[in-house]
C-alpha cells in the first residue's frame, strides 16, 4: 500500500476508533461473565402443573420464565411458556435459581442499571423446540 493511500485510511479509521475509544466494555463484559458463570449452575425445577382447562397453575408465584409440554404437528416439544398451549396434567418447570434473580445479581456486581442489556426476555430467549 502507498504512503498516501496509508494515510488516507488511518485518518478515517482514527475516527471511527475515537468513537469506540470512548465506550467502557468492561462493565458489559463483567455482567455477561457473571450471568454466563451463573447459568452454570441453574438446575431445573417443578413449578407446577397445567390443569384440564389448560390454564397454568404453580406452587409459588409466576415465574417471568418457564417451561411446559406442547404437541405440535403430532410430536411432544419443551415449550416456552407464557403464550404456549400446554397438554392438560403435564407438568411446569422452571429455573432455580430464577433466571431474573441470576441477571439482578449480575447487574449489581457489575455496577450498572437493572436492565440496561435486556431483561429476561431480551437477554435469554431460550426455546427449546428448534
Amino acid at each position: 500500500m502507498d504512503k498516501k493511500a496509508n494515510e488516507s485510511l488511518s485518518q478515517s479509521l482514527a475516527q471511527y476508533y475515537r468513537v469506540v475509544d470512548k465506550r467502557d466494555y468492561f462493565p458489559e463484559a463483567k455482567f455477561t461473565l457473571g450471568v454466563l458463570q451463573s447459568l452454570q449452575k441453574v438446575n431445573f425445577s417443578y413449578i407446577g402443573h397445567v390443569d384440564i382447562q389448560k390454564k397454568a397453575r404453580f406452587t409459588g408465584s409466576k415465574p417471568t420464565l418457564y417451561w411446559g409440554i406442547s404437541q405440535v404437528n403430532g410430536s411432544f416439544e419443551l415449550t416456552k411458556g407464557a403464550r404456549a398451549s400446554f397438554i392438560s396434567y403435564s407438568p411446569l418447570v422452571g429455573t432455580n435459581p430464577n433466571i431474573g434473580a441470576i441477571l439482578a445479581q449480575n447487574y449489581s456486581k457489575a455496577n450498572v442499571t437493572n436492565g440496561k442489556f435486556g431483561g429476561v426476555e431480551d437477554f435469554l430467549p431460550v426455546d427449546f423446540s428448534n
